[in-house]
């Protein structure tokens, strides 16, 4: 078809289906078009601008040309550029090469333009007004059919470039066919020389990939130091290239602030953490393997991970404990204990990412004070980052969580409650501390997805509830049963209020006067505390512990006792008198040993949880048997 011929037809056509309804809505139509002519050995392009008849004399159309082809790289053959006038002649360009070769990708990309006569200023510096108004479509496709919706559009009050406005792009592609001009096997057209010649080599074939320790291309990023003897905090992740054949090159490259490399030429490189990642993936790192001057390359998106939060995955074990002797002064307790499986999750909130690989972990447990199970402190038992314990391979973090206390014995009934706080890769998660609720008969993570009725311990507390928190407030630790039975007593038998406050103060100076509490070398801040745990058996409000620490102070200052001065002012406060006058007298609960009782069962005897002994009864005489105990039944 010829270009005149061609370019007439499309034109009437444009004009037919997208003709302007009224003088104030100007359109703009561009065409691109490649062709090849397998015989002649050449390729073509064209490429065309219209402007619809309204344009009068202040727009002319324009086009630029350009004809590329991909084999290995997209290289440009030819170019070209044409303007017209808007109401007589369409701007058009004839790309031409030959380079025509088999099995090829050949493009015509065209840039649509108009050249504009008239401006007026409009509202602000340096814009111009388009009292018309034009709308360009593609029309890459004219002979399937135009799609509508596939256009380009431009705000009209604004002019960015003095006389002249892209419009917008189209493009053609073709792929042309195999040679069959050279039938022969082994054979193939050399477009140079125009004759059939010895094949070209194969293509060297040569891969490049790649891999890590992470399940999701995580990258750790780690805070401060960790402890001696812990698992070290980890800030990067290896990064293994393999390339096919053996024997080449790599190349590593990124543009990204927040990741370093340890190497940009060996195999394997660490890829080290500097800032957390502003969206999934945003770290880039380029890859190339080159063997025998052929190069494969690769591209890694990566993401910086800051620990964020704990998820909850599952439950593992919940179950009740049975009784046993489990303290350090071998008290009896029982109680309830549940395991969590957790999963450390990074910075993008709803939309977090598990972090699939290992990292140290610790956590720490903060009982609100006071509590009504007996013999817990005011820390549980957390695990220590110099413990060495960290996440699994893929980042999942198994906790258990228990509560033993005397007050479970014997169907008892208690409660704690606080919170949970984690420290993750050196970061504190303050941001998602996990409460919970202790008790005899169950245990509430939040996040567990579990419901647990809270506990209804005594109104009043016992005499021997009070020598057991005293002991807790003192020397964090429950006393022995015979130390349990011993104070209980004497506060049992009291004759009286003032007796009854006479016996507690003794405890107290028995406590803080002993060698073990002397031995644990406590700070004047911790004393403070410890004299509000034990005589008031509540955490210290703020204003009363700066007064006492300060009270402490000033004595020490003076080379007065200040401790002996703390200690008679908390045993004259009114609220510990209030305390002691409120206690009921009952006996230390049941601290039989489980291992005996269960041994006694196993023998055949009876428990008697009175006196924690087991019985033994003859059986009864068998009438089958003499006394002897020879046979005589028939």
């Amino acid at each position: 078809m010829r270009k005149s011929t061609f370019s007439t037809i499309v034109l009437v056509a444009l004009f037919v289906i997208f003709a302007a309804q009224n003088t104030q809505a100007q359109y703009a139509y561009g065409y691109s078009e490649v062709g090849y002519n397998q015989d002649a050995r050449y390729v073509y392009g064209y490429s065309a601008t219209w402007l619809d008849y309204y344009a009068g004399l202040y727009y002319d159309p324009e086009v630029n040309a350009l004809l590329l082809w991909q084999y290995e790289n997209e290289l440009p053959l030819d170019s070209g550029y044409g303007y017209g006038y808007s109401s007589v002649y369409p701007a058009e360009a004839f790309t031409f090469s030959i380079a025509y070769r088999s099995s090829t990708i050949y493009e015509e990309f065209s840039e649509h333009i108009v050249r504009q006569y008239y401006r007026a200023p409009y509202y602000c510096f340096d814009c111009w007004y388009d009292p018309y108004g034009f709308s360009f479509f593609s029309g890459n496709d004219i002979f399937g059919g135009y799609n509508p919706w596939n256009s380009y559009f431009y705000d009209p009050y604004y002019f960015l470039y003095g006389g002249r406005r892209l419009l917008g792009n189209t493009f053609a592609r073709i792929r042309t066919p195999d040679d069959s001009r050279c039938p022969t096997p082994g054979k193939y057209f050399d477009a140079t020389t125009e004759s059939c010649g010895p094949p070209d080599p194969p293509p060297q074939q040569v891969t490049v990939s790649y891999q890590t320790d992470t399940l999701n291309n995580g990258i750790p990023l780690a805070n401060g130091t960790a402890p001696p003897g812990s698992l070290p905090n980890r800030n990067s992740v290896q990064v293994r290239a393999t390339g096919s054949p053996a024997g080449g090159t790599f190349s590593w490259s990124t543009s990204s602030d927040k990741v370093s490399l340890s190497s940009t030429t060996a195999p394997t490189i660490d890829v080290i953490s500097r800032r957390k990642s502003d969206a999934i993936g945003d770290v880039v790192i380029d890859l190339s393997y080159t063997y025998n001057n052929v190069t494969a390359t690769l591209r890694l998106l990566m993401t910086v991970q800051q620990p964020t939060a704990m998820r909850y995955l599952s439950t593992l074990l919940n179950q009740r404990i049975p009784p046993g002797r489990t303290t350090r002064r071998g008290r009896s307790t029982a109680g309830w204990r549940k395991d969590i499986e957790w999963q450390v999750v990074d910075q993008f909130g709803q939309f977090a990412q598990p972090m699939q690989f290992r990292m140290p972990v610790g956590d720490d447990l903060f009982n609100d004070i006071p509590t009504s199970c007996l013999g817990v402190g005011r820390k549980g038992e957390g695990t220590l980052l110099s413990q060495g314990r960290g996440t699994g391979p893929g980042g999942r973090w198994t906790h258990n969580y228990a509560v033993w206390s005397p007050s479970c014995l014997n169907g008892g009934n208690c409660a704690v409650t606080g919170y949970q706080r984690y420290t993750v890769n050196g970061f504190v998660l303050s941001n998602d501390d996990k409460s919970y609720r202790m008790q005899c008969n169950g245990i509430q993570v939040e996040g567990d997805g579990s419901t647990l009725p809270p506990a209804t311990p005594p109104s009043r507390q016992t005499t021997s509830a009070f020598v057991d928190y005293f002991n807790m407030g003192a020397l964090n630790e429950l006393p022995s049963d015979s130390d349990l039975q011993y104070w209980t007593n004497r506060l049992n038998t009291a004759q009286g209020q003032d007796q009854l406050w006479a016996e507690a103060r003794a405890l107290g100076r028995a406590l803080f006067q002993s060698t073990e509490y002397i031995n644990l070398n406590r700070s004047d801040e911790d004393f403070v505390a410890d004299l509000y745990y034990a005589y008031l058996q509540r955490a210290p409000d703020s204003d009363g512990y700066n007064f006492w620490l300060g009270v402490l102070r000033s004595d020490n200052a003076q080379g007065l006792n200040g401790r002996e001065h703390l200690i008679q002012g908390f045993e004259w406060s009114g609220d510990f008198m209030n305390l002691v006058y409120s206690l009921e007298v009952a006996p230390p609960p049941n601290t039989c040993d489980a291992a005996l009782e269960q041994d006694c069962y196993n023998n055949g005897g009876s428990w008697n949880t009175n006196t924690c002994s087991c019985e033994y009864y003859d059986p009864p005489p068998d009438p089958c048997r003499d006394a002897s105990g020879r046979y005589i039944c028939e």
